[in-house]
């Protein structure tokens, strides 16, 4: 039994609760949330208790996992608080908004000998288990070039003005191009437009756009954006391009199925495509594999180091948009 703790209560907080609840592994025993308004309102919902200290919540309730779902750029000292009681992590993405802390995580699990897990749930799409399986078939024949479009709503959390769509929606974008192609990129320019969030006191990019070129030549081009209208009928339009030197994968989270076009067209059934059995559902899933992983000690499907890889091309990313030009990544 791994008794369970989540910090943050806003944002996926909840449903994060939610879904450790349903695992008879996870017992959910308490809660950080340094809002007293929000505290109060999880306490009485959840019945379990909440705390305002963070070091106190792990000193008192012996955690075996916590669950960090607080802004992107507060992981780092839940996380590696979490480390030092020797608790295992799962951390909302991405994994740290800085090189640093995304390091001082790693690190600390490391000496901890604990597991960690970052949450890139799209790996456990059917739209995307589909593509990554098609494109490692070589269905597609060899690589040319990836493309992804993940485009949301106006954001409605507080701190949107202190991150940006990068890491919000594109980190996913980048985790998926190295699944599902197996490279990854050594340079990035991008660029991106500043006015409709501005104008409404959020100082961040509503859209962004990046090229990278990968270690093997091919190219990856992704656009995000927090633009589009209420009256959209998703949240999110999430479609992702694979093209190759015998064929094409388009998979989209708005599309019902993936196309494989190559002499012809086929179109991959979702129903049955998991990673796991029992619950289906992206989220679900991720949370239930990473269970397994720390009962049956074994290394995670998305590791803490494939969140430090990711966060070095997305500090990249953000260095190019400020200088305007082609910025390695370490």
């Amino acid at each position: 039994m791994l008794r369970t703790g989540v910090v943050g209560m806003g944002g996926m907080g909840n449903y994060r609760l939610q879904v450790a609840r349903q695992n008879p592994d996870t017992p959910v025993v308490a809660f950080y949330e340094p809002d007293p308004k929000r505290r109060a309102e999880a306490e009485a919902k959840y019945g379990v208790p909440g705390y305002a200290d963070l070091g106190a919540f792990f000193e008192r309730e012996r955690l075996g996992l916590v669950i960090i779902t607080s802004p992107d750029y507060t992981h780092r000292a839940p996380a590696v608080m979490a480390a030092e009681h020797g608790v295992h992590v799962l951390v909302e993405k991405p994994l740290a908004s800085t090189v640093e802390d995304a390091e001082a995580i790693v690190a600390a699990a490391d000496r901890a000998g604990v597991k960690g897990h970052v949450c890139f749930q799209n790996r456990y799409t059917p739209q995307f288990i589909l593509a990554q399986r098609a494109v490692m078939k070589g269905d597609v024949g060899g690589l040319i070039t990836l493309t992804c479009r993940a485009n949301a709503k106006v954001p409605r959390i507080a701190w949107a003005g202190q991150t940006t769509v990068a890491w919000f929606l594109m980190s996913h974008s980048i985790d998926l191009g190295m699944w599902i192609s197996g490279m990854r990129p050594k340079t990035v320019y991008a660029s991106g437009v500043k006015k409709r969030l501005v104008a409404a006191g959020q100082p961040t990019y509503d859209v962004i756009h990046a090229t990278f070129v990968n270690e093997d030549g091919t190219d990856a081009v992704y656009e995000g954006s927090w633009t589009l209208p209420d009256a959209h009928p998703s949240y999110l339009d999430f479609t992702y391009e694979v093209t190759g030197t015998q064929g094409s994968v388009k998979a989209s989270t708005t599309d019902e199925g993936v196309q494989v076009i190559t002499d012809r067209m086929r179109f991959g059934p979702l129903d049955g495509v998991a990673l796991t059995d029992g619950m289906r559902g992206m989220h679900v899933d991720m949370y239930h594999q990473f269970v397994k992983a720390i009962l049956e000690d074994r290394e995670p499907f998305v590791s803490l180091k494939d969140g430090l890889i990711n966060t070095r091309i997305l500090v990249a990313l953000h260095r190019s948009l400020e200088t305007g030009q082609t910025e390695q990544i370490a």
